[in-house]
């Protein structure tokens, strides 16, 4: 008999962290700066709110990846798994990794039979 150890480190979660930690550092630059004024506030402020924007497309990126290989459930430790849907989605894992990023979120919450998301609304 031998055992086998699945360890793995989910990124979603850092990311988005990441993406919350750059938009207040933005905002504080925000509240005190005149950035029509400070050519080097204006780069600090833009780099922020890129690396916030960068972080969160990590993250969604991160999450569907993530939920194509381990399933629904799998993340934050929550051990709620959904089996049933992760071997359904996992054949299909290779077809769905070619899609853009919003794209593979509609394709997996069809396939899952979930409500589709609307583009236009706010989230």
């Amino acid at each position: 008999m031998r055992a086998i150890a699945d360890v793995r480190y989910s990124f979603t979660a850092q990311f988005f962290c990441g993406a919350a930690i750059f938009a207040q550092c933005a905002h504080a630059i925000e509240a005190i700066t005149d950035l029509s004024i400070n050519e080097e506030s204006k780069a600090e402020h833009r780099a922020y709110v890129v690396g916030a924007i960068v972080q969160s497309a990590a993250a969604l990126e991160s999450e569907i990846s993530e939920v194509v290989m381990y399933g629904p459930g799998h993340h934050l430790g929550s051990n709620g798994v959904d089996v049933s849907a992760r071997d359904f989605i996992s054949p299909m894992a290779n077809v769905i990794d070619r899609e853009q990023t919003l794209r593979r979120y509609e394709m997996v919450l069809h396939l899952l039979r979930k409500p589709q998301f609307d583009r236009g609304a706010e989230p």
